[in-house]
C-alpha cells in the first residue's frame, strides 16, 4: 500500500515510517474491534459483561469477595484493564441482591466482550424479554465457561420459578448449595439454570462500571505524528 502513496521509490526510512502507521493503524483497529462496539457516538456510555475464564467457590457470603475475583480476572486482560472502570460480581449473597451490586438500569447498552449487545433499555439485564446474545464470552474475547454462580433467579410470577439460593447462604437457605446460570443463554437460565455444592469451582460473570465512549488523545496524537512525518518524508522525495 505503501509504494501508492508517492510515484518514486520509497527509501529505507520512509518505508519504515509508512509501515510503523500502517502497523499504528491495525492496532486501534484491532482495539475497536475487540473491545468498543461499533456503533456509538462520542460521549455515550455502555457496560462490559464477561464470563471469568477462571472458576471460585461459592463458600464466601461477602460479596467483595466475589467482586475482588471478578477485577483480578479482569485485570488479566490489558485491554479491560486500561478501561480504568471498577468490576462487580453478578451475584447474589444472603444480604446484597445481583442488581445492586451491579447494577444496570437498562438505560446504557451492555456488550460481550466479543462485542455483541446483551442488553439495552427494550431487554433489560435484569427482566425479561431475553437478551439478545449471551454473555458467553471471557476476559479476552473467547468462548468461557458454560456455567457461572449467581446466587440468584430472575423476578417472575411463573409457579415454576424457584426461590433464590445465594452464595454463600447457610443451610436454611439451600443445604449449603447455591444458584448458577448457563453462559450460553439469552433467556432468564442465564441467571439460574441449576444447583451445585459451594464446594464446587464455577465461574462468575462481571460487569463494568458505565464507560464514557471518548477519543483517546495518546492514541490520536501518536498517529498524527506519524502522518505529518510520513508526509515529510514523501515531501523530501519529490523535490529534485
Amino acid at each position: 500500500m505503501c509504494k501508492f502513496l508517492s510515484p518514486r521509490p520509497f527509501s529505507p526510512l520512509a518505508s519504515f515510517g509508512c509501515s510503523a502507521v500502517l502497523a499504528l493503524i491495525a492496532t486501534i483497529q484491532l482495539r475497536a474491534d475487540v473491545i468498543l462496539p461499533t456503533g456509538l457516538a462520542p460521549g455515550s456510555q455502555y457496560e462490559v459483561a464477561f464470563v471469568t475464564s477462571d472458576g471460585t467457590t461459592a463458600t464466601s457470603n461477602n460479596i467483595a469477595d466475589y467482586n475482588n475475583f471478578v477485577t483480578a480476572e479482569a485485570n488479566q486482560d490489558s485491554a479491560l484493564a486500561g478501561l480504568g472502570v471498577s468490576w462487580n460480581a453478578i451475584g447474589s449473597t444472603p444480604t446484597v441482591n445481583a442488581d445492586v451490586n451491579a447494577p444496570s438500569g437498562g438505560a446504557i447498552p451492555v456488550y460481550n466482550t466479543a462485542g455483541q449487545l446483551v442488553a439495552d433499555a427494550s431487554h433489560r439485564l435484569y427482566s425479561l424479554p431475553d437478551h439478545y446474545n449471551p454473555i458467553a464470552y471471557d476476559q479476552f474475547g473467547d468462548l468461557g465457561p458454560t456455567t457461572a454462580w449467581t446466587g440468584s433467579v430472575i423476578p417472575s410470577s411463573d409457579l415454576d420459578t424457584p426461590f433464590p439460593i445465594p452464595l454463600g447462604s447457610p443451610l436454611e437457605f439451600g443445604g449449603f448449595s447455591a444458584d448458577w446460570g448457563n453462559t450460553r443463554s439469552t433467556s432468564r437460565s442465564w441467571m439460574y439454570a441449576g444447583v451445585s455444592d459451594q464446594s464446587s469451582i464455577l465461574s462468575l460473570y462481571a460487569l463494568s462500571s458505565p464507560i464514557n465512549v471518548v477519543p483517546e488523545p495518546a492514541t490520536l496524537t501518536l498517529l498524527g505524528t506519524a502522518v505529518l512525518g510520513l508526509l515529510y518524508l514523501r515531501r523530501r522525495q519529490s523535490r529534485p
